[in-house]
């Protein structure tokens, strides 16, 4: 017997890709509006299905309905009913508007077919039973990683091969990156001094960047972390690889964050990645990660750079939803107490604070960048 399932398409698309990977149906009937097809939703569903080993390419189609009429919605449901004889049907009414999902009840409900229904953002789906006592809860195993969380919205990668090299990097200077944090009081000034001068000369878009510099050490830490780079003191120089010229100026931050959340119960973990929006714009985001199909970022800012505003901080989280139409939690870590604190106090800005919150953004203490593993744990649950 033929097992079709029927999804209702709104902008929401992940109840339906990790309903129809549970369910495995043989044939997918997508019911959407011309305004979702434009934005190329279902095809953003087809392509976060092919990713983790669903492809329906050929085993699906799509239907518009009219989101805004009852009785349009009834008569272009009862159609693809009506075509369904001898089929087993499970619909997914969780997308979709509410006319949209009433009808779909309305019609799919009197011949048998099973409903089903996910409460965002559990990862389960209840069947819709005639007992409501008796409605069985079924687990919906799949869990996203970033690309297929990016993919399922339509949003392009645009640099995923270097994204890896970025990983392997971060993988490899873990113990490099931790010993920054640990010491980053003594080594404040000697970093700024550097990031300084290679921001200047625009030295991370080189392949390659011949450094050299005048400065006088102050302290052990500035002294190791020459030693740590391959130069020494008295002849500061140094022919820098773009990985090199981008740890140095900032990324050894980001590389931290990744490599703490590598080693909690993150569901998949990203850095460096390059998303293009729906212009062909693209933006470059820090850390990414995925934890029971909820997506995670985290912009990191280790330097204060000349012309910084307090707010400027929270410009890319706020691009990441306006641009990407994404609505993700997002956290900020940054270094720099001077534009995140206020000093009598010892707190973050309140400005801040809520410029962050219409954000859905929680800005961690630049004291607490150090115990970044136990502060994360507390604002996601499950790690």
């Amino acid at each position: 017997m033929q097992t079709v399932h029927v999804c209702l398409v709104s902008d929401q698309t992940i109840p339906n890709i990790i309903g129809i990977h549970h369910e495995k149906p043989s044939k997918i009937i997508f019911a959407s509006t011309a305004g979702m097809e434009e934005k190329g939703v279902t095809g953003a569903i087809l392509t976060a299905l092919r990713l983790n080993g669903r492809d329906y390419a050929q085993r699906s189609e799509t239907v518009i309905v009219d989101q805004d009429s009852f009785d349009s919605c009834i008569k272009a449901l009862r159609k693809i009913a009506s075509g369904l004889s001898g089929c087993s049907i499970t619909v997914n009414l969780t997308c979709g508007t509410k006319i949209m999902a009433l009808a779909a009840f309305s019609v799919f409900r009197p011949i048998g077919a099973r409903l089903v229904y996910t409460p965002i953002p559990r990862n389960e789906y209840i069947v819709i039973d005639e007992c409501p006592e008796t409605e069985p809860v079924h687990k919906l195993p799949l869990r996203l990683d970033v690309r297929s969380y990016i993919s399922a919205y339509g949003i392009k990668i645009g640099n995923i091969q270097e994204a890896q090299v970025l990983k392997e990097r971060a993988k490899r200077g873990r113990e490099f990156s931790n010993w920054i944090v640990k010491n980053y009081a003594d080594l404040e000034n000697m970093l700024g001094h550097f990031a300084w001068q290679l921001n200047r000369d625009n030295a991370r878009n080189m392949q390659f960047y011949d450094f050299s510099t005048k400065y006088d050490v102050r302290n052990r830490s500035e002294s190791e972390l020459l030693e740590m780079l391959g130069m020494r003191a008295g002849n500061i120089s140094k022919r820098l690889n773009k990985l090199e010229t981008c740890f140095i100026t900032g990324d050894w931050l980001s590389d931290y964050c990744f490599e703490t959340l590598t080693r909690l119960k993150v569901d998949d973990c990203v850095t460096g990645i390059e998303l293009i929006d729906k212009h062909g714009n693209p933006n470059e985001f820090d850390v990414m990660f995925t934890k029971d199909n909820t997506l995670y970022t985290i912009e990191c800012k280790s330097l204060k750079q000349k012309g910084d505003k307090d707010a400027d901080i929270l410009y890319k989280i706020a691009a990441l939803q306006d641009n990407f139409g994404l609505r993700v939690r997002s956290f900020l870590v940054s270094t720099s107490r001077e534009q995140l604190l206020d000093r009598r106090k010892n707190k973050i800005k309140e400005h801040l604070v809520r410029r962050a919150r219409q954000f859905q953004t929680e800005i961690i203490h630049p004291e607490d960048i150090v115990d970044f593993s136990s502060w994360i744990k507390d604002k996601v649950k499950g790690l």
